[in-house]
């Protein structure tokens, strides 16, 4: 149903031109070499997790941001009204601080700030996050189209927005030297590493990882180097979910261009991959493969040299062997990996296809991974409580969104996979109108809040905006650093606050009245938003009734 989109409706609607699926110009930050820019000034090294020849892997977590808490100090300390904090918010806060505010800015703080912000020290390290660090030695690349490749792996991620997809959340630069990727931590080890699996237990994987590829696909991307090494679990729990990583050799598709590169590993290639002429569904068969080797532990084809594998492969013949291992497993999963590994790629399931299985629909049902009833009605209130907020708040919500730890949103993921019923990763109009049908809303009423909820141009909500949608709606208190984070992302200069020039880097201004955006969080009227005027703007009714004393 049309109707007359107003200024806000456009400014969720510019999002898009932005936000651009999860990662960001802004926190997936690419800068020249700068000393206050040098990756190390933000993270501190941790150990060293993996070294290859051209990359290494660090644990790292981020170092505090002395400048910036020395400028919201400074902020403060420039009020008018000399009224001393109290010290339970000097011992949160500044650590026996005398530093002071005004009263019509401390009402505000008293009520949200003592409890909701404790800035990390050694009695909470617990919460402290730790992420992993991919660094390329560019130095040694002779072929510029190398390079060119890595700067395509960047590319590519930025545009990723998926559960079951690694995220990655900035870059550094040393120009010819090195590039830094910060990334979400997985620590639960590739496939192999916990190979063989149960029927049950490698449907589970496969109906997250046909997710993840029928996403890609659907955005025009295709990875070209699935296998066993590139899907890791998140965590060391026996039933932790899946990411889809690296994404060096991915690119873009058309229906009506193959592809001629012969890239990717060996065991895990198409026929057609290795004739030069392929489509996506060079994917679907590494898929396959994958799917076979999660039961047999073994690849399908398998060669004494790479010149045998690739022949092994181009005829495409193999077998369920071990009979030991095999006799036990259902038709059913026999035919998903039959066709998979069809020779004849027109024959072959499609990504999507192969999501919609008889196997997957049955080992991976939508039922089996319903969560409670009480997380279900939280999160549909919580959805119909949703409101338009404060463009800058909605920015860092979901910067804070993308950067959540699986610890602190597992119940929402769980929601968003029963919203997500064709299980690919995002949630169309269809899909929320059914989930929502039961409140009696009108038809108008369900489109204007999928409208609000959609932060993205092509009327879908996707996984980030979900969360982010969750964040603004629940008594959501976010903590120090996730706050200090958002700032942090939003002052792309690190000048210690946001500026116009700074929101001009992330707004389109066709679609946002940027000075209007920077007006409306300005709460002091100094021409820019400062830290003090950041928390503030998370200073709203819901926080309020949780603080006040």
């Amino acid at each position: 149903m049309s109707r007359e989109r107003t200024d806000s409706d456009m400014s969720l609607m510019g999002i898009a031109q932005f936000w651009n699926r999860g990662i960001t110009f802004g926190n997936l930050r690419v800068r020249e070499n700068e000393d206050r820019d040098d990756v190390w000034n933000h993270y501190k090294n941790l150990k060293k997790l993996d070294k290859k020849e051209f990359s290494n892997v660090y644990l790292i977590r981020r170092r505090k941001s002395r400048k910036h808490w020395k400028q919201w100090r400074k902020d403060f300390e420039l009020k008018s009204n000399p009224e001393e904090m109290s010290s339970s918010y000097r011992k949160g806060f500044f650590l026996r601080s005398r530093s002071k505010i005004s009263p019509s800015f401390r009402t505000g703080i008293r009520l949200s700030l003592p409890n909701m912000l404790i800035w990390p020290n050694q009695e909470n390290k617990q919460n402290e996050r730790y992420y992993a660090l991919k660094c390329v030695k560019l130095h040694k690349f002779n072929d510029d189209r190398k390079i060119d490749m890595l700067r395509k792996e960047v590319s590519v991620m930025k545009t990723l927005d998926h559960p079951y997809i690694v995220k990655a959340f900035e870059t550094y630069e040393v120009p010819r030297k090195k590039l830094f990727i910060v990334m979400e931590l997985l620590t639960g080890g590739d496939l192999w590493s916990r190979s063989p699996y149960s029927e049950e237990e490698a449907a589970r994987i496969m109906g997250q990882l046909m997710s993840a590829i029928t996403y890609m696909h659907d955005h025009k991307i295709i990875h070209r180097d699935l296998k066993l090494e590139n899907v890791m679990f998140e965590s060391e729990a026996l039933d932790s979910d899946i990411k889809v990583i690296d994404f060096g050799l991915s690119a873009k598709f058309s229906s009506s261009k193959v592809l001629t590169a012969r890239v990717g590993t060996v065991y895990a290639m198409s026929p057609e991959v290795i004739k030069r002429q392929y489509t996506s569904k060079a994917d679907t068969w590494a898929c396959g493969v994958i799917a076979f080797a999660l039961i047999a532990k073994k690849a399908p084809f398998v060669g004494k040299n790479k010149g045998e594998l690739m022949d092994m492969i181009s005829r495409g013949n193999f077998e369920f062997a071990p009979y030991d291992i095999w006799k036990n497993i259902s038709k059913d999963a026999k035919e998903f990996i039959s066709k998979l590994l069809e020779h004849d790629s027109s024959k072959r399931l499609s990504s999507s296809q192969a999501l919609n299985h008889k196997w997957l629909k049955t080992m991976y049902s939508l039922e089996d991974r319903r969560p409670s009833a009480q997380v279900m009605e939280e999160t549909n209130k919580n959805l119909i409580q949703y409101n338009k907020t404060k463009t800058l708040k909605t920015l860092a919500l979901y910067i804070i969104a993308s950067r959540e730890t699986l610890k602190d949103i597992e119940d929402f993921r769980q929601a968003f996979d029963q919203y997500d019923t064709l299980n690919n990763g995002r949630i169309c109009y269809a899909e929320f109108k059914s989930e929502l049908s039961q409140f009696n809303f009108s038809e108008e009423e369900l489109q204007e809040k999928f409208e609000s909820i959609t932060f993205n141009s092509d009327k879908f909500i996707y996984f980030t905006d979900f969360i982010a949608a969750l964040l603004a709606t629940k008594e959501y208190c976010p903590d120090g650093e996730k706050l200090a984070d958002a700032f942090d992302v939003l002052d792309c200069d690190d000048s210690g606050w946001i500026s116009e020039s700074n929101l001009q880097h992330f707004l389109d201004e066709k679609c946002f009245k940027i000075k209007d955006i920077l007006e409306e969080a300005d709460f002091d009227g100094d021409g820019r938003v400062t830290f003090g005027d950041f928390l503030e703007l998370f200073n709203d009714s819901s926080a309020k009734g949780r603080f006040e004393e």
